[in-house]
């Protein structure tokens, strides 16, 4: 979450990350721990994400096609 300026830190929308709330508060706490020593990194294989619509819609993990991509089992998706 460090900038290429070592002093200046981001997350949420500037960092070009998913735009959800959840990965935002993600990138947010890393990036808290980091500039006080910490040498945490944002994994964004695995997040939960939900879009506010009626109904909502909410996923977590890989969706059909990133499994495929990596080749996993059709067993689970």
């Amino acid at each position: 979450m460090q900038t290429s300026n070592p002093k200046i830190y981001s997350a949420g929308d500037c960092v070009n990350s998913p735009c959800f709330v959840c990965v935002a508060d993600m990138e947010a706490r890393i990036a808290v721990k980091n500039m006080f020593g910490g040498k945490s990194e944002m994994n964004y294989e695995y997040y939960p994400w939900t879009t506010f619509t009626y109904p909502q819609v909410a996923g977590a993990g890989y969706d059909e096609m990133q499994a495929k991509k990596k080749k996993m089992k059709k067993k689970w998706y």
